[in-house]
């Protein structure tokens, strides 16, 4: 659902849209949000071939 993700991401992916030096783009999120995070990519314009994208999860666990 994308209205359980926080509006202010919403408004950083539009300030990347703004900026046009800007066009790889590396998203660290938890592998469940990266629909939601694409979808929004999608609605302000940053999905189409002028832009790349790095996905990663550096989610960190310790077991002690």
């Amino acid at each position: 659902d994308l209205h359980s993700f926080p509006t202010r991401r919403s408004s950083d992916l539009e300030e990347i849209l703004n900026l046009e030096e800007y066009k790889n783009i590396i998203i660290d999120c938890d592998t469940y949000k990266t629909e939601i995070v694409l979808k929004q990519a999608q609605q302000v314009g940053l999905m189409n071939r002028q832009y790349q994208y790095f996905l990663t999860s550096l989610v960190t666990r310790m077991f002690i």
